[in-house]
């Protein structure tokens, strides 16, 4: 196929017809409600019905939700063999309907990652520029989770205490709490495949803070690690979960 993506913008009411005419399911959050088992006998164009196709049946699906203060992003990527498709969300349910070489993935997956919110001015006016040393440390899951909300119902010393955090780790989550302004996630999945017709899935999830975005890399059974990355990297944080998938498809065919 072409080396150049090929890309439709597509309004909700057209991207629902012609999803009804190909006669096949895409995933969420793009479904549409119960569309016909083989089409409803309308015409579809050839390179419109493969594009469908890829993402009806993909050997591997990664979905990116993210949500930060300038809005929402929504977008699913499958490949089908060499081939690769995208849709994206946009304004008003409209849609963006994309179809790549399958090799193109990693760059395409970049078009879903939003740039990270400016620095605040707060941040910018400290003595280290506002360049946070969180890179490599390890916070618990629970503590993550929790913190913040313990924190505004009785006080940060309590809150700390009852999760039982150190000073420093107290006071990381909450410089961290403070300066996230929103978050990505990314699930990988393939088709259901073997003797148990199991999936395959993994997750990454990056927050973004007025310092860029960093990943919540798991560590351990309780603790994730934050590692900083920017939105060039989400192929290569993605990649061990990908080729996972897509080597169990090879055993398949194997």
């Amino acid at each position: 196929m072409s080396p150049s993506p090929r890309r439709l913008v597509l309004s909700a009411a057209d991207f629902e017809s012609l999803v009804r005419r190909a006669g096949v399911r895409v995933p969420p959050p793009f479904s549409v409600e119960s569309p016909p088992a083989s089409g409803d006998g309308g015409w579809v164009h050839p390179s419109l019905a493969a594009n469908l196709a890829v993402l009806a049946r993909p050997d591997l699906l990664v979905r990116v939700d993210a949500d930060l203060p300038s809005g929402a992003g929504r977008a699913v990527f499958a490949v089908a063999g060499p081939v690769g498709a995208s849709l994206f969300a946009l304004e008003d349910g409209a849609v963006e309907l994309s179809m790549f070489a399958g090799t193109w993935l990693g760059r395409e997956l970049i078009r879903a990652v939003p740039d990270p919110p400016s620095a605040g001015v707060g941040s910018s006016l400290a003595p280290d520029g506002g360049s946070p040393r969180w890179d490599g440390r390890r916070v618990s899951r629970t503590a993550l989770t929790e913190y913040g909300a313990a924190r505004r119902l009785v006080g940060p010393r309590e809150a700390a205490v009852a999760l039982g955090l150190t000073d420093a780790d107290a006071d990381l989550l909450a410089d961290l709490t403070d300066r996230t302004q929103g978050t990505l996630r990314a699930l990988v999945h393939g088709r259901p495949h073997g003797a148990d017709r199991g999936v395959l899935v993994g997750r990454v999830v990056w927050v973004a803070t007025d310092a860029g975005w960093f990943e919540l890399a798991p560590s351990d059974v309780d603790e994730v690690e934050l590692v900083r990355v920017t939105r060039e990297r989400i192929g290569t944080r993605l990649a061990p979960m990908i080729a996972q998938v897509l080597a169990e498809v090879d055993d398949d065919a194997a």
